[in-house]
């Protein structure tokens, strides 16, 4: 008899939150990949190992054995991963026919191990075999069968061990062991990023580099502002969302048109910059230790910094003008940060002690991650830092901006 506690799964269901706790086996049993016209790629090496390079079928590799209980990956280093970036991206690219044939310049393939590998004119014949790397593409494609068209291959590379179990385990390792590809990497070549990195350049005289790529040399340089932390920057203080300032993936995805647009341009990088380092300098007058090492506490007074700007006249020319604002101030408005920061955490100070006294424990990474929560803190911050400024005006950002300039 059924009773309102049933609930009825269904495979793919079954699918997702099945664990395999079986050993490290291949999958047991026969298999063939059809060779159709484009050759194979056939290498020996000692040892009696012989390795197969050569495009498949993305059909014929959904029909893989193992795949619906994960035995042909026990060797691999991790199992499917879920609803990530690049799987998706993957099942977008299967889902587009005109990318159907292109699909084998943007894939990395897949390598299977196998006890033996047979070879002829038509089929390459596996027995005893596993993958152990390119399990996210091939449950992808299994995923996705619906869409893969005839023309869709993959690169596949099939190397025959034997029962040398060790081989494989070292097989295993350094096809999984490689330096990961981030976004920023991809990026690293758009014409966006290196116009960015020309301007500043010719901006600063090659004082300054805009860093887009991993490995540049960078020790000739007075300052070095990556282009992943430069869109932190500018996504707490341009963007005003200093919660989402720890999420980097997005950065170069997402959110990557909305960030790199045409008002950034290389004295605002500079100025945030400074900005951000001198923040950070100060921060270690926060009382409370976990709130002055979380850096997502710096972005969030970036953000005060430009609620601030937003409302000052000399502020607004920095938003509206950096250039101008630059040239001007340069030689001062360095102590003019130094002296707003140090105001605005001796409110931030406030707001979190009231918060302690209240006996509402201060929960900061919860809170600077959360925009509404943020907006709120801010807003009581703010409040304080103006009340303040109806007793001392000479606290004003332009007023201590145009003070500094007069005794330069």
């Amino acid at each position: 008899m059924v009773g309102e506690a049933f609930e009825a799964w269904d495979f793919v269901k079954l699918f997702n939150a099945y664990t395999y706790a079986g050993k490290d086996v291949p999958v047991k049993g026969k298999f063939s990949f059809s060779l159709d016209d484009q050759g194979i790629i056939n290498y020996t090496i000692p040892d009696d190992v012989e390795v197969f390079l050569f495009p498949a079928r993305a059909k014929e590799i959904a029909q893989l054995k193992g795949i619906q209980d994960s035995t042909l990956f026990d060797k691999n280093v991790r199992y499917w991963l879920g609803d990530t970036r690049i799987n998706r991206e993957i099942a977008k690219t299967l889902s587009t026919i005109e990318e159907h044939e292109r699909f084998f310049l943007y894939n990395n393939g897949i390598t299977i191990i196998c006890e033996n590998a047979t070879p002829s004119s038509e089929t390459l014949d596996l027995e005893n075999y596993s993958v152990v790397n390119g399990c996210q593409t091939v449950l992808t494609l299994y995923n996705n069968q619906d869409t893969l068209g005839d023309n869709i291959k993959v690169l596949v590379k099939v190397i025959r061990t034997g029962k040398n179990e060790e081989l494989g385990k070292r097989i295993t390792r350094f096809n999984n062991n490689q330096n990961a590809i981030s976004p920023r990497d991809l990026k690293s070549n758009d014409k966006v990023q290196q116009d960015i990195q020309k301007q500043v350049f010719d901006y600063f005289d090659n004082k300054v580099i805009y860093s887009i790529k991993r490995g540049e040399p960078l020790d000739q340089y007075d300052v070095v502002i990556p282009n992943d932390f430069a869109a932190q920057l500018i996504t707490a203080f341009v963007l005003k969302e200093p919660h989402a300032t720890h999420q980097k993936t997005a950065i170069f995805t997402d959110k990557y048109q909305r960030i790199f647009s045409r008002r950034i341009s290389p004295p605002l990088i500079l100025l945030l910059y400074h900005m951000y380092r001198i923040i950070a300098k100060n921060c270690s007058k926060i009382k409370n230790a976990g709130v002055s090492d979380y850096k997502t506490t710096r972005f969030f007074l970036m953000y005060l910094f430009r609620q601030i700007l937003d409302d000052d006249p000399l502020g607004k020319e920095l938003l509206g003008n950096a250039d101008g604002f630059y040239r001007t101030y340069k030689d001062v408005y360095e102590d003019t940060f130094d002296k707003l920061s140090r105001m605005l955490i001796l409110d931030f100070n406030n707001y979190v002690d009231n918060q302690e006294e209240n006996n509402q424990y201060f929960e900061y990474k919860n809170i600077l991650r959360n925009a509404q929560k943020t907006g709120e803190m801010a807003k009581q911050i703010l409040t304080d830092y103006k009340k303040g400024l109806i007793h001392h005006p000479e606290e004003g950002f332009s007023k201590m901006l145009l003070a500094g300039l007069e005794h330069a």
